[in-house]
């Protein structure tokens, strides 16, 4: 009974702050290459360049990125920063319905995690 308790205590605090990163971040950002970066070769492995392959069609959020990615944040942070430094990366602010999306989804990989 106490480990159903202790779960339910990990879900709203996971909820809330779902919620505080969302008041927080109103227009999330999408992320999407508009070329095919020199990558370290710690960052040459299937799971990015699956992820580059997806942004070289359409922009992604971050969140986006962790979900279907299920990539380290470390290392999708470190990916961004690479595309920025070689001019790579274009970024896009989100906006009505696709930006609802994206919060949603935001809100239930943090349920998730």
């Amino acid at each position: 009974m106490n480990s159903v308790i202790q779960k339910l205590w990990q879900w709203t605090r996971q909820a809330n702050r779902a919620a505080e990163q969302q008041n927080a971040n109103p227009n999330p950002i999408a992320y999407r290459i508009c070329g095919w970066p020199e990558l370290h070769e710690s960052m040459r492995t299937a799971a990015v360049y699956r992820l580059l392959s997806t942004m070289s069609v359409r922009a992604v959020s971050r969140p986006w990125m962790l979900w279907k990615s299920e990539l380290p944040s470390e290392l999708v942070d470190r990916l961004l920063e690479t595309l920025q430094q070689q001019g790579m990366l274009q970024v896009t602010a989100l906006h009505g319905e696709q930006a609802h999306a994206e919060m949603e989804l935001a809100r239930r990989e943090a349920l998730v995690a």
